[in-house]
């Protein structure tokens, strides 16, 4: 039987299957990767380089690292590392795969390489790359990089020059459009002082500014060191929390900057004084530089760590010049004084408020209390301090306020002589004392009996006889007649003395009782017009009505006027009624939390005022026990 004649397209098509399955094959065996069991070994070996070292100043240095044992797709780009005197140049490495064949065994490697610029001669560090190969994260060791002067290495090397376009082999980012970022040129902070000479606690301001080129972004910012500044004392200025970038020119360059820390710097000794480096770390990212239609556009780069730190400061304080007056006490810079009392017209025994006020430009907070001289009739306890600072502006400014107590001891016309403060000018280069107006206080009354002054039945203490003290003798009478001694008569109305001694001790024990209640009755009232003023939100009343509910009670147990009294007399009247020290101490406590809460600029809260109800209640229950 003579062969079936095939069609010729059907001979064609299967020639073509033919060679279609060959093709396959072959593009499969290039395309599909090797097993790993075709590997001779599957030990993932890294190592990390840095070359050249030594490198000069103006050289550049690149770090490579090898990975041994993996394919690319096994391998996660690694981020390039975190560094210590070293600029990074590009974020992106260069990448080199490498597959050699030795005695039939097929190895594979790849290579990153980034290349960096040394900030400043000293030993440079690399810290440890990270890399994760097959899920499973390897870390290489830290490098040390000696930086030279560049005098001591020649002439740069064209190879690795500092400035200019580097070669592709060495900066392939520039290829793919990603542009650099230089830590110290692009991205940097600097310190503007207003001055670096000084007086002595003359104020001076510190601005730390962050300069960065268009394009570069910034998150995650933190101070990275504990900054200090030995031998000042220091005080914070405001700065925005969210500030918006201001366009500046440095050097002949365009930046935006922001300020990152504003201080106030007040030297407290004279010298050359050091002021420490303020170091930040960040993530920053630079622009991409691809044509928008480039089909790998990317408006970013990926944000790289980054580590950020200013030059350190040397401030001169010079000493403050000789001549200073006797009320001088320290402050430097421009203040003014005021003083005034809450009342010119006082009774004897009763507190007038003396306020003095010092406010102005300057260290506000090391301001002492200025010295003040009374006439010898008024008694003064020790100021309460009050401090307001203002941070908002470009220098730190405030108010002190000193409340004096003064408690005048007999009535009449007293002057206050005016209270002075002295301070130096630094601007004007000399010493200024600023003078209150005096004060005129018309005292009335009298003072307040610390006793009772008179007897129970109604006769004064000053005309009793008083207590013999020498030794006496007797003379005898003659002997009258019965009728005129008075012992009959006294033997005849002795029932009835007894009976009426009965009846006044039950009334005088009544008495006392009905006493101690209305003294009890009082208290309660003021206390509870103390809660009612809580509750109205009246500091000043409620505290007031607090100090007259433990002075009232005192006062009727003792049956003195325990509100003329002076501490050191209250005091001792209360220790001779065997009142403990601490009963004592607690009462002298809370008739200073009274004054003080009545008089402060600050607005006590309702929880703070029901802590001094409760306190009294405690108190005046305690005393209750004591002074019965």
């Amino acid at each position: 039987m003579p062969p079936v004649q095939r069609p010729h397209w059907t001979c064609f098509s299967a020639r073509c299957a033919r060679l279609l399955g060959i093709l396959l094959c072959s593009v499969l065996t290039v395309a599909l990767p090797i097993p790993a069991q075709a590997q001779s070994d599957d030990t993932v070996t890294i190592e990390a380089l840095a070359d050249p070292s030594p490198v000069g100043t103006e050289e550049r240095v690149t770090l490579t690292l090898r990975v041994e044992g993996a394919s690319p797709s096994e391998i996660e780009t690694p981020d390039p590392p975190l560094t210590r005197g070293l600029a990074l140049q590009q974020s992106t490495p260069s990448t080199q795969r490498d597959v050699s064949f030795s005695n039939g065994e097929l190895t594979r490697s790849v290579t990153y390489q980034w290349t960096y610029e040394p900030v400043r001669a000293g030993t440079a560090r690399f810290f440890p790359v990270k890399v994760v190969v097959r899920d499973t994260p390897y870390e290489t060791e830290s490098i040390d990089v000696e930086v030279v002067p560049q005098s001591q290495r020649g002439t740069r090397s064209s190879s690795s020059p500092r400035s200019g376009t580097p070669r592709s082999s060495q900066n392939p980012s520039s290829s793919s459009g990603e542009s650099s970022l230089v830590v110290g040129r692009d991205l940097f902070i600097r310190a503007h002082p207003e001055t670096q000479r000084v007086y002595q606690n003359e104020q001076v301001i510190v601005a730390y500014h962050l300069y960065f080129r268009g394009g570069i972004q910034l998150r995650h910012s933190r101070l990275a060191n504990a900054w200090d500044a030995t031998g000042f004392w220091r005080e914070e200025l405001d700065v925005e929390s969210r500030p918006i970038p201001q366009p500046t020119t440095l050097n002949g360059r365009s930046y935006q900057t922001i300020v990152l820390k504003r201080v106030a710097l007040f030297p407290t000794r004279a010298g050359a004084l050091r002021v420490d480096p303020l170091e930040i770390e960040t993530e920053a990212r630079a622009a991409q530089r691809f044509g928008r239609n480039d089909p790998f556009y990317s408006p970013q780069g990926p944000y790289r760590p980054t580590s950020l730190e200013s030059d350190s400061l040397v401030i001169q304080a010079e000493p403050l010049p000789d001549g200073a007056p006797d009320s001088f006490n320290g402050a430097v810079g421009d203040f003014q004084l005021s003083a005034q009392v809450d009342s010119t017209d006082v009774q004897v025994g009763r507190p007038v408020r003396l306020r003095v006020r010092i406010g102005g430009i300057g260290n506000i907070a090391t301001v002492q209390p200025p010295a003040i001289e009374l006439p010898e009739a008024i008694e003064m306890y020790d100021p309460k301090e009050s401090t307001s600072i203002n941070r908002e502006g470009t220098q730190i400014r405030g108010t002190k306020t000193f409340t004096y107590v003064l408690i005048p001891q007999s009535n009449g016309t007293y002057t206050l002589p005016p209270v002075r403060f002295a301070y130096f000018d630094p601007e004007q280069g000399r010493y200024r004392t600023r003078r209150s107006v005096p004060v005129t206080l018309r005292v009335t009354g009298r003072p307040p009996v610390t006793a009772s002054s008179a007897t129970g039945g109604g006769l004064p203490v000053n005309d009793v006889a008083p207590i013999m003290t020498e030794a006496s003798t007797w003379t005898r009478a003659d002997a009258n007649a019965l009728y005129r001694s008075p012992w009959p008569y006294a033997a005849l109305l002795a029932p009835l003395l007894v009976l009426g001694g009965v009846a006044a001790t039950k009334r005088l024990a009544t008495t006392w009782d009905e006493e101690a209640d209305g003294a009890a009755d009082r208290s309660d009232a003021h206390l509870e017009r103390a809660r009612h003023y809580r509750h109205e939100q009246r500091p000043e009343a409620c505290y007031d009505a607090v100090e007259q509910a433990v002075l009232h009670f005192i006062s009727d147990r003792l049956d003195i006027a325990a509100s003329g009294l002076t501490r050191a007399q209250l005091d001792d009247l209360l220790a001779r009624r065997d009142v403990p020290s601490r009963a004592r101490a607690a009462l002298f406590e809370l008739l200073d939390v009274c004054d003080q809460a009545r008089y402060s600029p600050a607005r006590p809260s309702e929880q703070a005022m029901q802590s001094a109800i409760g306190r009294a209640e405690q108190l005046i229950d305690f005393l209750a026990s004591k002074l019965s």
